[in-house]
């Protein structure tokens, strides 16, 4: 009986569609996806002008985690708002430091600098995300904005007030926000 149930585990027939959606589930799915799809708007609102598209598509992709799975870890306020403050801290202290005075002594194009600065942006905020109980992935995306552009309090607003708007969402849904994933 044994053998048949793991042989029926890595035997699965690929599927198209999650198993789980069905008429049932469909409202969540779509209003869902509609909330998500709301908000990226707003942000892309905000942060287009100001040129910042990398943190878009982090708070994008923090929209994805808060909309398509609510009961995680990962998409709480702590780990929402924390790893995308700490990260925009991160990216912003690198940007400084790699442009200010690491590249002061070393001589190397723009693209390398920018290189150099993302990645250590992003090792640095891991270690702190970890360090912190604050991971979210997706607050990556905005170490790698924030490595890029040169610092400015809207996008630090915006982060801040988007990732607050994205979690108060949440908190006020949480009634009728069921995982999809």
């Amino acid at each position: 009986m044994a053998d048949e149930q793991s042989r029926d585990r890595t035997h699965r027939v690929p599927h198209l569609f999650d198993p789980k959606f069905n008429l049932n589930t469909l409202c969540y799915y779509v209003s869902q996806t509609a909330l998500a799809t709301i908000f990226v708007f707003f942000m892309l609102l905000l942060l287009h002008e100001l040129g910042q598209l990398a943190i878009v598509a982090a708070l994008g992709s923090s929209a994805f985690v808060v909309f398509a799975v609510p009961d995680r870890e990962s998409s709480r306020a702590r780990y929402v708002v924390g790893g995308h403050v700490f990260c925009l801290l991160t990216g912003t202290a690198l940007r400084l430091l790699t442009h200010g005075w690491l590249f002061k002594h070393i001589q190397a194009s723009a693209a390398v600098e920018t290189i150099i600065a993302c990645s250590l942006a992003v090792g640095c905020a891991i270690f702190i995300m970890v360090v912190t109980d604050t991971e979210h992935p997706p607050a990556a995306g905005t170490a790698v904005g924030t490595a890029i552009a040169d610092f400015s309090c809207e996008v630090a607003v915006t982060v801040v007030v988007g990732t607050i708007m994205l979690s108060l969402g949440k908190f006020l849904l949480r009634r009728w926000l069921k995982n999809l994933v």
